[in-house]
């Protein structure tokens, strides 16, 4: 744990009238580089957020957020690891779409398909082609959640059974912020349900403090990606259901000049979409 962090902890502790505002001005610039969720806001805003928001520690396999839940919170991750999961049975996405057979859809677009699928036919359409990388993709992040799981030992306390959540969608690392979307839908119900993968130190924020300081930039982004959702051909054929699962998906990331995004021969468990570019290709 780098000496900056345990400031903020020691900081965000602290009960609010025992923060003083040069303590908060210190920490500001490393959280501004440590989530991009801050990278935009003002000194005001951080002033306020730094002041009110509260601290968090969890262990591992932790359940942060239930599926189903009311939410009142939004987290940001200072360190550590959460792995999201999603039951359908809870969130209604096991529901008809329309033109494909109802049963094999839905278990191919929630990740409850066979490991070893029908082979396909060797025509295959624009949404075939996206459900078997959808298949794909699955499989690859079933495959990366078992290698993160330590070897059990005879002593050891038995491991919080992680099925009982549903089905893994992806990780999220330090930086990287959650619960969002409950707050700024009228519903405000959990969606997913989020475990601590190791220790993690979070910082959270009321629903009151999340009005404050980023409804309308968070509402923008999830605009953003619900438009994005809907003009893209690659995802017409898809029950509104699957779109929301899909809008909470997403993430924007940028890289720089130079980045390598995918690397030849390494696994993979997303899927980029490439919305504005400037780059060359290398073989």
């Amino acid at each position: 744990m780098t000496e900056t962090l345990n400031r903020v902890i020691s900081l965000i502790s602290r009960p609010p009238e025992s923060r003083s505002e040069q303590a908060i001005t210190d920490i500001i610039p490393w959280l501004s580089k440590q989530s991009s969720v801050f990278s935009t806001a003002s000194k005001e805003v951080m002033l306020d957020i730094l002041r009110h928001c509260e601290y968090r520690k969890c262990q591992r396999d932790d359940v942060i957020i239930w599926q189903g839940e009311r939410g009142e919170e939004f987290y940001v991750m200072l360190s550590g690891r959460t792995s999201i999961f999603i039951d359908p049975t809870k969130s209604g996405e096991v529901a008809p779409m329309t033109g494909v057979d109802d049963e094999e859809s839905a278990r191919q677009v929630l990740g409850t398909a066979p490991e070893a699928p029908a082979p396909l036919p060797k025509a295959l359409s624009g949404a075939d082609k996206m459900r078997q990388l959808l298949m794909q993709l699955d499989q690859e992040a079933k495959d990366k959640q078992r290698q993160l799981q330590p070897e059990a030992k005879e002593e050891e306390v038995a491991m919080f059974d992680r099925k009982v959540l549903g089905n893994f969608i992806f990780q999220l690392d330090a930086g990287k912020c959650f619960g969002e979307i409950a707050l700024m839908t009228e519903e405000s119900v959990r969606n997913a349900s989020i475990i601590a993968d190791e220790e993690t130190d979070l910082l959270v924020i009321s629903r009151d403090l999340f009005n404050r300081a980023f409804k309308s930039q968070q509402e923008k982004e999830y605009a953003e990606r619900h438009g994005f959702i809907d003009s893209s051909h690659l995802f017409n054929w898809w029950n509104p259901r699957f779109k929301r699962l899909l809008e909470m998906s997403l993430r924007k990331e940028r890289f720089a000049y130079d980045s390598v995004i995918v690397r030849q021969g390494q696994a993979f468990s997303a899927l980029h979409f490439i919305i504005r570019v400037e780059t060359g290709l290398g073989a």
